[in-house]
């Protein structure tokens, strides 16, 4: 029977899927994972140590109800992180609640706790813009530590589409089949809805005459399902079919009307020929294309005779009836046609805040004092002062509302502010002009804001936004990037989509790692990386739990990166445990392990410090038989969870501060040494010996649990005889059940904590099992533990 050692130098194949633990011998991954990991870091050197416990902040202000965090910077010394809960924001800084009042200090929020986890945001220097599909859009702004401002975002210009009209009525149909039909609905239609449609579900028909205000004649095009269409869930689409004409072109911020009941003349014509006499005059203009009855305007030098066509001798004479042509002979002068327009029914109070694009301008409706007639604010100067016919205008309305939906996703790039993705335009991007994030005018101009559909190949809903290298489209079903043409900034008029990826994201917000973009795959069990790769020339996005598949099987509900001190990604489950992941791609380190705790991990989030990143938690705790609510921070000085510190520069015995684990056992860590548990009692805990330094809150185990030896794992039998463990500053572990002792002979050892060590521990297998293998490393006490190697002395069958 041959004898070998079988060495693992390192963990940063990290927590194994089943599919590979139970014998993939054959990939690296292999040598360098484990079976389980729990409430370990993995380092990108390679060990393993114990997980930094958790310091106590505050309660969460709903404990009924979870909240989200969501960080804040502004820079380093200026980093908050915000608790959104149910209706509320309260705000911390350096691991303190700001109060105001002697209360903590918040601010009111429109969002439900059902709606936080899908809320999208976005930051820069002091404002944040917060989206979520059934919310209008909303700014957050910070004035000072304890003054925060949260409402709607109040737009220079909010984007605008041309959707119809949602009439507030029932709507019923004299048959929903195909053909000739009648539509009644109280008060509903105008004379300018004569040539639009009607659309409800599937169903779709054009409206073909008018009878009054309350019926209309239908040709059904496509059947309804129903013929009774209940109220506000029926569209008139398009904009109203008569003539509209402004009163002038205007002049930006300047005051206009727009009127479907007008007076127009056309174009001059040149007059080269007047007779007159007795109230009638005979006119020469070469082509002027009059008609009898026709009214037409002479202007002579001061003089302007106004008169009906009564005769057309040819296509350049004819006559006019007027008391004012009797006179002389004239040879000079202009004629031009007046027409007087017979729409009277195009505006509706509701399109009080609306947009008319008429002439190449744009007009803001601010009033409709009759329904022939509204008044605005010229937003973009018309080029002509002429009636548009129709369909050569349009009456565009806020492309968000309660009905068609509110953006879902929300970034800054490149000096605009972009919004995507709302139920009414699932595939819709809306791009502020630039360095004007307010401002949603429209344009051809290359810093105008612009809106573009992105035609994707599945229509799949727009669920993110992100800046990289391109602008990065992820939606239900693919990812795309948006970029000008060579190498240019996207214009109005210059927008390339490329199609990337076909993976699909869900609604839980990436987070960018170096030059990559991680996110929840739709189905919430797969964490791709969708980043640029040179071999390819385009995005691509590798599954990134693809060797830990089981990692994330219960689903992923949020997700947080913290560069320091190393670089982690943390990934809150469904069940309430903890994903990690010690990430480095460039050093090949892709580890998962999960974190476990006393209850249920429900939010993270991490800010920048002066000397590191704090990574913040909410967890769900059962206390004693009471749910409760926490805000807690990883602290690397922390041993226990929930935990607070103290110290006494004369000692003590008795610590209070405990309240918030009234009636739980805690574990106590006293001047170096693990003093066992004790059970807090009108929130204070009292030690057997007076401590000078303590540390007092929730136990936690972390545990490797070694794959078979590679030889196992091909059928052989084997058996461990020795297991060494090599670790470094670690003052206890246990090996399958059996505490390892750390204390070494020597002199001035007595009445000291246990000393930490960094060496090689050796522990004999004398079990009786002939074949046993199995082997699980835990370290259940407040104590450092950081596991280097592993080398296993077997014998082989």
């Amino acid at each position: 029977m041959p004898r070998d050692d079988v060495i693992q130098t390192n963990f940063t194949g990290g927590e194994l899927s089943p599919q590979i633990a139970l014998g993939r011998v054959d990939i690296a991954k292999y040598n360098n994972g484990a079976r389980r990991i729990e409430n370990c870091v993995i380092t990108v050197q390679g060990g393993a140590k114990r997980r930094p416990g958790t310091r106590y902040i505050a309660p969460t202000k709903t404990q009924s109800a979870p909240s989200r965090l969501v960080e804040f910077v502004f820079n380093r010394g200026q980093a908050y992180m915000l608790e959104m809960g149910e209706t509320y924001v309260r705000f911390m800084r350096n691991r303190v609640p700001i109060m105001s009042g002697g209360v903590p200090y918040e601010v009111s929020s429109p969002y439900a706790w059902t709606q936080l986890a899908s809320v999208n945001y976005v930051q820069k220097a002091d404002t944040a813009f917060f989206t979520h599909e059934s919310v209008y859009p909303y700014r957050l702004q910070r004035f000072s530590d304890s003054q925060w401002s949260l409402l709607p975002v109040p737009f220079i210009t909010e984007p605008f589409e041309e959707q119809g009209h949602y009439p507030g009525g029932t709507l019923t149909l004299s048959s929903g089949g195909l053909g000739a039909a009648t539509a009644t609905s109280v008060g509903a239609f105008l004379t300018s809805d004569v040539g639009r449609y009607i659309s409800y579900g599937g169903g779709y028909a054009l409206i073909t005459g008018y009878t009054d205000a309350n019926v209309v004649s239908l040709n059904i095009i496509s059947p309804f399902a129903n013929t009774v269409l209940p109220d506000g869930s029926w569209n008139l689409e398009g904009s109203p079919q008569e003539d509209l004409a402004p009163a002038n072109v205007g002049r930006e911020g300047q005051p206009i009307s727009l009127n479907s009941n007008f007076t127009y003349f056309e174009s001059d014509k040149a007059l080269t020929g007047f007779i007159g006499g007795h109230g009638t005059a005979i006119i020469t203009v070469a082509g002027h294309g009059y008609v009898i009855g026709d009214t037409v305007q002479i202007l002579v030098g001061t003089t302007t005779i106004t008169g009906v066509v009564i005769i057309v001798q040819s296509s350049s004479v004819f006559g006019i009836a007027s008391p004012e042509a009797e006179g002389g002979l004239y040879l000079s002068g202009v004629a031009r046609r007046m027409q007087i327009s017979a729409g009277t029914e195009v505006f509706r109070a509701a399109d009080v805040g609306s947009f008319v694009r008429i002439n190449g301008g744009l007009v803001r409706i601010t009033s409709v004092p009759s329904t022939s007639t509204a008044n605005g604010i010229v937003l973009r100067a018309m080029t002509a002062a002429v009636p548009a016919g129709p369909n050569a205008w349009t009456l565009e309305r806020s492309a968000w509302s309660a009905l068609r939906g509110y953006p879902r996703a929300v970034t800054i790039h490149r000096q605009r502010l972009l919004f995507g993705g709302s139920p009414g335009y699932p595939q819709n991007i809306w791009a502020s002009a630039i360095q004007q994030y307010l401002s949603f005018q429209f344009g051809t101009n290359d810093d105008d804001a612009f809106r573009f559909e992105l035609d994707g190949p599945r229509n799949s809903p727009i669920r993110h936004l992100a800046p990289a290298r391109q602008l990065l489209v992820l939606t239900e079903a693919d990812e795309m990037s948006l970029k000008g043409g060579q190498e240019k900034p996207i214009t109005p008029t210059n927008i390339q989509k490329t199609d990337e990826s076909t993976t699909g994201a869900s609604a839980v917000r990436p987070v960018k790692v170096g030059n990559e973009m991680l996110f929840v795959q739709a189905a919430g069990r797969k964490i791709p990386a969708l980043g640029y790769r040179f071999d390819v020339d385009g995005f691509s996005s590798p599954d990134r739990t693809v060797f830990a598949s089981h990692i994330t099987e219960p689903g992923i509900t949020q997700l947080a990166h913290q560069k320091e001190p190393d670089s982690t990604l943390y990934a809150v489950r469904t069940d309430g445990q903890m994903a990690v992941c010690a990430y480095d791609v460039e050093q090949e380190v892709t580890a998962w392990s999960r974190w476990i705790t006393l209850g249920r991990y429900e939010s993270v989030a991490t800010v920048p410090t002066q000397t590191g990143e704090d990574a913040y938690v909410t967890v769900l705790r059962n206390l004693n038989g009471v749910e409760r609510r926490y805000i807690e921070v990883f602290d690397p000085e922390m041993l226990v969870d929930c935990g607070i510190t103290g110290k006494s520069a004369d000692g003590q015995a008795t610590w209070t501060g405990l309240a918030h684990l009234e009636g739980q056992t805690v574990q106590a860590w006293a001047d170096g040494a693990f003093l066992g548990d004790f059970v807090v009692n009108t929130g204070a805990v009292t030690l057997p010996r007076p401590a000078k330094s303590v540390q007092i809150g929730l136990g936690f185990t972390c545990l490797i649990e070694m794959l078979q030896p590679g030889a196992n794992a091909k059928g052989s039998q084997v058996h461990v005889n020795e297991v060494v463990l090599r670790v470094l500053g670690t003052s206890a572990a246990v090996i399958n059940g059996t505490p390892q002792e750390f204390r070494r002979f020597g002199p001035g050892l007595l009445d000291q904590p246990p000393p930490s060590y960094s060496g090689d521990v050796r522990s004999l297998e004398l079990s009786d099992e002939i074949f046993k293998t199995n082997l699980v490393i835990t370290q259940p006490y407040p104590l450092p533990f950081h596991l280097l190697d592993v080398i296993r002395r077997v014998t082989v069958n």
